[in-house]
């Protein structure tokens, strides 16, 4: 019988395309996203309930509003869904929203489809593989509707409900794996389940047991081990004995030699050493240190695996390394070997990206100097930094020039004997760095593990635009170094529209743009929208981004002015990257503003650890302690940063500051007056000079001061400047009438940043006495929960 009228039309509709799972997009038929509803996170929102389990399910209106305008009055809160149905069904094809009565509201299924219900559909129909497939992540990745409890309600009871779905997925895919003989993919399918509840020792000893019977025991041990430390790490106890028994039961077990398939079997002689060759065609500019358009051109090539290169390794054995029940990396800081400070941020970039790879390997601990200098104590006593670490192998490698490319060279170095033991050098291009990269990673998993298919690609390793894979790398440089976040956040611009699938560059643009916002180089509605676009986009690309996380949680608790609500979001951050020593750098900035002190302190210590050739954590930790009224401590901790980096202008800065909370003024000055004249500030050195005592010191501060009033006024004529970093200069100038008029205006208007105050240089001088504590303690932004 032929289809007749309105229902033709609608069955034979091209459709749009709703993802939901591990990311956020809505496409149109001819696959555009639709910016315009994407750009709005509550009608976003709206968009997905209703969509939700299926299109086609009809929600009473009631329920909508209890869900997003739960704070309103009835006449209110229908009012404002209204407008939002208004505003989504002028943004959508005529029809895809539909109603029933005045009491119902869904959207057509004929003209929206959603990976939520296929996902459901794929499971129900017993297709667990292509289930799975669509499971790439939670619902709704980082969408947070402010002033909407009910919507966070319904969005975790959701997220709980899917993942639990995928989960059983995943174990019923791996019995039907191991019943047809797929040892192998049944253990892929165990892990799926197992790292979807990292809670579940159940699925834990699944998951080993099928990786032993694959033949696999090195990961099956490793997947142990990392188990093993994190239930003692996060509470405190032991695996089960079921586990425990399990674990040795594996590790006892006879077995036989190890036999390398041909394609690794070991050599009889050592192997060529392989590279990968390319000319660059325009050199990079020595002084500037920037780079002068990186046209790389390559002539010759080869995509190959490293392990060619390591099987004399892997045959020869190191057992220090390749034993050891706990296997903890220490990535030592890549020397830039080239002679051309241009080249820096390749250096601490390859270095990062490696670790990064073998953060994400089972069984292993790694701890990251990747970005960091090498600190002179230090330099030469590797087994001091085995020691310390507690390190089964030291990584170690340099970038050097070789002929008209560059050259990665690395070596595994045993912490006990400092014996090396080099891998194969390789030549790169700005096309082959990702290649290089995930080589050397595997390498490394190589040697450690004896079995090169350990290492496992993540999302976040897609493989990108090779120069939007250099824009990202020079970003974070940038970022991390505490350089400019202004030139990070251009750089994280022009990869992300180079290669707009680039995550880690979007969560970089996240964190230039946090760190504006904190910073008040820019308005912070703004910014902070700006920022959340951004980390939005991460994760909706890879919700492996903590840095994207941890920036969400951030704004979170300014927005909220509660450092509670944002713990929910720090939690994903270290569930997403533990080892990442930026997510608990945010975790100690979110309590240092709701004046946490010591919790604040435990957090900058963690990603000390994690960074542990870095000194700048040590003066993260001195300002906590200035902070709070500690300066002893911090004393200790500032003149410790400066015998490693004695060039440190904020260690020096700080030590000024805590000589004078000491009433160490003619010592403050001396200090002071040297780091004036290096920096050829040769007219407040002649000033400094002059000073001496408690009011030489105040006078040198505000002739500074007013300087710097001068600059911020002089500035605010031409652009925005924040009004929080007006009246500070007000302060600095020793104007203290004009700032504390300025400062109640501030607390009057509720000013969100009003929490950062007592930590401010330029309130040393006020921060105690009864007028200012007194608005500070009125005007607390962040609640002491």
């Amino acid at each position: 019988m032929p289809l007749r009228g309105r229902n033709t039309a609608s069955i034979f509709a091209p459709m749009h395309t709703l993802r939901m799972l591990g990311g956020i997009g809505l496409t149109d038929p001819d696959g555009r996203e639709v910016d315009a509803v994407l750009r709005q996170p509550k009608r976003m929102a709206i968009l997905a309930y209703l969509a939700m389990p299926s299109p086609g399910t009809w929600h009473r209106r009631d329920a909508l509003l209890g869900v997003f305008w739960s704070e309103l009055d009835q006449a209110r809160a229908r009012t404002s869904l209204r407008n939002s149905l208004y505003t989504l069904r002028g943004h959508l094809p005529a029809g895809m929203i539909r109603t029933r009565g005045d009491d119902e509201v869904s959207v057509d299924p004929s003209m929206v489809t959603t990976d939520v219900a296929m996902f459901a559909g794929d499971v129900a129909a017993a297709r667990y593989d292509d289930a799975l497939a669509r499971y790439r992540g939670v619902l709704l990745p980082a969408l947070f509707i402010a002033e909407a409890a009910g919507f966070e309600r319904w969005l975790e009871e959701e997220r709980a409900r899917l993942k639990a779905l995928a989960k059983k997925a995943a174990g019923l895919l791996a019995e039907s794996r191991e019943d047809s003989g797929d040892a192998v993919g049944a253990a892929e399918a165990a892990e799926r389940a197992a790292t979807m509840d990292p809670d579940d020792e159940g699925a834990v000893r699944r998951w080993i047991t099928l990786l032993d019977r694959s033949g696999d025991r090195a990961q099956a041990l490793a997947i142990y081990e990392r188990f093993r430390i994190r239930v003692s790490e996060e509470f405190g106890s032991s695996p089960s004995a079921e586990t425990i028994a399990l674990a040795e039961l594996v590790r006892t077990r006879p077995t036989p030699p190890l036999q390398l398939p041909p394609a690794v079997r070991a050599p009889t002689a050592d192997p060529e050493p392989i590279a990968i060759v390319a000319t660059i065609v325009e050199p990079l500019a020595p002084r500037t240190g920037r780079v002068r358009g990186f046209r790389w051109m390559v002539t010759a090539a080869a995509s190959l695996t490293v392990i060619a290169g390591l099987t004399a390794l892997i045959a020869n054995g190191n057992p220090t390394v390749a034993d050891a029940a706990r296997r903890v990396v220490v990535v030592l800081p890549t020397e830039n070997q080239t002679g051309n400070p241009a080249q820096d941020y390749i250096a601490s970039g390859i270095g990062d990206e490696v670790g990064r790879r073998l953060q994400r390997i089972g069984g292993l601990t790694i701890r990251s100097g990747a970005r960091s200098e090498w600190p002179a104590t230090v330099r030469y006593d590797l087994k001091a930094i085995g020691r310390q670490f507690g390190s089964t192998v030291l990584l170690k490698t340099t970038i050097t020039v070789a002929g008209d490319s560059l050259e990665l060279r690395a070596a595994l170095v045993d912490p006990v004997s400092t014996v090396e033991r080099s891998l194969s050098s390789r030549r790169f291009t700005v096309e082959t760095l990702q290649d290089v990269e995930s080589q050397l990673a595997a390498g490394v998993a190589a040697s450690i593990f004896r079995n090169a298919s350990n290492v496992k690609r993540g999302a976040s390793e897609r493989a990108v635009d090779p120069e939007s894979h250099r824009l990202m790398l020079e970003g974070w440089t940038q970022q991390l170094g505490a350089k400019s976040n202004e030139k990070a956040k251009q750089l994280f611009l022009l990869a992300t529209a180079k290669d707009p699938s680039n995550a880690r560059a979007w969560a970089g643009l996240s964190s230039a743009l946090t760190a504006q916002v904190v910073n008040e180089s820019i308005p912070f509605d703004a910014g902070s929208e700006r920022a959340e676009l951004a980390a939005n986009r991460a994760l909706g690309l890879d919700s492996l981004q903590g840095s994207a996380w941890a920036n969400l949680a951030f704004l979170r608790a300014l927005k909220t002015r509660d450092a509670s609500a944002s713990a929910d979001l720090i939690r994903k951050a270290k569930s997403a990257e533990p080892w990442s020593p930026e997510v608990y750098l945010v975790e100690s900035a979110i309590l240092r503003l709701a004046h946490h002190w010591d919790q604040s302190l435990d957090a900058i210590r963690v990603a000390r650890q994690l960074d542990p050739f870095s000194s700048f954590y040590l003066e993260r930790e001195a300002t906590i302690d200035i902070c709070a009224d500690r300066p002893q401590k911090a004393l200790q901790l500032l003149r410790e940063e400066l015998l490693t980096t004695p060039n440190d202008g904020g260690a020096t800065f700080g030590l000024t500051r805590v000589l004078a909370q000491l009433h160490r003024y003619d010592e403050a000055i001396s200090i002071w007056s040297k780091d004036a004249a290096a920096t050829g500030d040769t007219v407040l050195a002649g000033v400094l000079r002059r000073s001496s005592g408690e009011q030489g010191y105040w006078d040198a501060r505000h002739f500074d001061g007013r300087r710097i009033l001068a600059a911020v006024r002089a500035k605010s004529a031409r652009t925005w400047v924040s009004e929080l970093k007006l009246t500070q200069a007000e302060f600095a100038s020793g104007d203290t009438l004009a700032g504390f008029l300025s400062l109640e205006k501030l607390a009057h208007q509720g000013d969100i940043t009003l929490s950062k105050l007592p930590c401010m240089p330029m309130m040393d001088e006020v921060r105690h006495s009864e007028h200012f504590e007194a608005i500070a303690k009125a005007a607390i932004a962040l609640s002491s929960k």
